[in-house]
């Protein structure tokens, strides 16, 4: 992960650093064109432009950067994290725990002083730059301490965080809570994130799981009222959507029951497109219920908005 734009020698700015600097009279012209160049030393800019355009050239130099992976075609897949040694997980760690306290980039003074390490400062900065090269940790400007990144937040879940087991009394707790709930995905996933913050003492997120496609996996439908039914689509993920249709007229629930069990058995494991490539023999009815279940799984497709449940806020 990048760790921002270099801090020595000399490096390219974006197009619109570079307008900003051309307008800039203060700043070291190019002899044959009149106009500031696309590339200067940190010392020849001024600190407050340096200070305003850090920024973007951040930004610049992380696209760059990206652009170059993307381009590497050699690499198929992102290789897997260097292993850290004990004292660079024990660093990260302290960084991760400071920062997500303090909300304040961590610098090495800091973690020798408050932590007692038995090291030096400049030991210290030397790991911080490792682990800043790994992509564990970036800095915000030159001058900063670290902070972690989101390779750094995922490495200390994973690997640095100590589990513990809850108490018998407080597993019985929970237990019974989601005991007394029905099978409504809303309302475990709601309870999910009560419980969550009332065990952590502290704010808890519980996202809809989202899977990489939408693919069929059971339908029910059922009478209501005279020629009116209730069609219920249940997605391999657990997602449950609803839709009414009316038939031509009134049929048995049992006629329904055996419409449902054969669509089910037809359209099992299909994305939206596959089941309306379908070339079956289907009466009016199934193709009507096969409508709506191709739309409202175009739907899901189409949708970008997760759905959460937060507490403790």
């Amino acid at each position: 992960m990048p760790a921002g734009p270099p801090r020595h020698g000399t490096y390219p700015l974006p197009m619109l650093a570079q307008q900003a600097l051309a307008a800039c009279p203060t700043l070291p012209q190019d002899a044959a064109t009149g106009r500031a160049s696309g590339q200067f030393s940190p010392a020849e800019i001024p600190q407050p432009l340096l200070d305003k355009l850090s920024q973007q050239c951040y930004i610049w130099h992380s696209m760059f950067e990206s652009a170059n992976r993307a381009m590497d075609t050699n690499s198929q897949r992102p290789s897997a994290p260097p292993e850290l040694t004990a004292r660079q997980r024990l660093i990260l760690e302290l960084v991760v725990r400071e920062y997500t306290e303090a909300a304040s980039p961590v610098g090495s003074r800091n973690l020798v002083a408050n932590y007692a390490l038995d090291v030096s400062p400049a030991t210290i900065r030397s790991e911080l730059a490792r682990l800043e090269e790994m992509g564990y940790l970036t800095h915000p400007h030159t001058s900063a301490g670290r902070v972690p990144t989101e390779l750094g937040y995922r490495y200390f879940v994973e690997n640095l965080m100590y589990e513990r087991e809850l108490p018998a009394w407080e597993r019985t707790r929970i237990r019974h809570q989601f005991h007394q709930l029905g099978l409504e995905l809303d309302q475990w996933l709601q309870l999910s994130a009560a419980v969550l913050a009332d065990t952590v003492r502290n704010a808890a997120l519980v996202t809809v799981p989202k899977a990489a496609e939408v693919r069929f996996k059971h339908l029910e439908l059922i009478g209501t009222y005279d020629t009116a039914v209730l069609l219920v689509l249940v997605l391999q993920d657990g997602t449950v959507r609803q839709r009414g249709l009316h038939t031509s007229q009134a049929m048995p629930q049992q006629d329904l029951s055996n419409v449902s069990a054969r669509l089910s058995r037809v359209c099992l494991g299909l994305t939206a497109g596959e089941i309306a490539a379908l070339s079956e023999d289907f009466s009016q009815l199934e193709r009507d219920v096969l409508t709506l279940v191709v739309a409202a799984m175009g739907e899901l497709e189409r949708s970008h908005t997760v759905q959460s449940y937060r507490e403790g806020l």
